[in-house]
């Protein structure tokens, strides 16, 4: 769920960069896709992208904000088709109405969300290696493993350089 998270959030970043820097353009993208077809084509994203959110929210930094996008995008999936086409439409021609600086701060919004989601879900990669044990081979006596355990009074500490100078 990761991995298809950090696409969908590589999608939005792309779509969010693309309306900043030509707004105009990626208002006839939408355009092309506003039809019925394209209604559905868009629950079904959404519901898509809210379901990965949700899923892979546990394993993110912030699990109770993405949880929660993950339920306003799925409620948004739900109302759409709600709503109807001629709505659905209506946005879209409100929306190709807008002035350019309206629109890309849309697009900033929609890089800083995208990039944050990134940030929440992608998260660093830690590699725990196993515990080795080590054995300590007593070689005055050429005996198997020992285990030597540091003195923990100044006491056994003397009975210790004692043993050593006594076994050169």
């Amino acid at each position: 769920m990761v991995l298809i998270s950090l696409g969908f959030t590589s999608i939005i970043v792309f779509k969010g960069l693309w309306g900043f820097f030509n707004p105009r353009s990626i208002v006839g993208f939408i355009e092309d896709w506003s039809s019925i077809a394209g209604l559905w084509l868009a629950v079904l994203l959404r519901l898509s992208f809210a379901a990965v959110l949700w899923f892979a929210a546990p394993l993110s930094r912030s699990p109770v904000v993405l949880q929660v996008l993950a339920g306003v995008i799925g409620s948004s999936a739900v109302l759409l088709p709600l709503f109807g086409y001629t709505r659905f439409k209506a946005f879209i021609d409100w929306w190709r109405k807008l002035p350019s600086p309206v629109m890309r701060g849309w697009g900033l919004v929609a890089v800083a969300l995208g990039c944050f989601v990134f940030w929440s879900v992608a998260r660093p990669i830690t590699i725990t290696l196993p515990e080795q044990k080590v054995e300590i081979r007593d070689y005055r006596t050429q005996r198997g493993p020992t285990r030597v355990q540091p003195p923990s009074s100044k006491a056994a500490l003397g009975e210790l350089e004692s043993e050593a100078s006594d076994n050169p």
